[in-house]
């Protein structure tokens, strides 16, 4: 497995882009089948991550784009505060 594609796993979307920039390869030998697997756990991890602080969406989106770095930004945000 080549330095880009061990970025792809570890950031998500913007590492993919990332990767496809860096080596002008938009697959950089990754089936489409991994990369939308890849998202998709971004997506529902990010949103189980922002659910536990009020910021479900925030995380979904997050964690789409930016993989575990989008989950840990969500994780050490404060909670929101629902006005009532």
């Amino acid at each position: 497995m080549e330095w880009t594609e061990l970025l792809v796993l570890a950031t998500g979307m913007a590492g993919f882009l990332v990767g496809v920039v860096i080596t002008g390869d938009l697959w950089m030998g990754l089936p489409p089948a991994m990369l939308i697997i890849f998202a998709v756990m971004g997506f529902i991890v990010g949103s189980l991550a922002g659910e536990a602080k009020g910021r479900t969406l925030e995380g979904a989106i997050l964690g789409l784009l930016l993989g575990p770095l989008g989950w840990l930004i969500v994780r050490l945000k404060s909670r929101r505060i629902e006005k009532i």
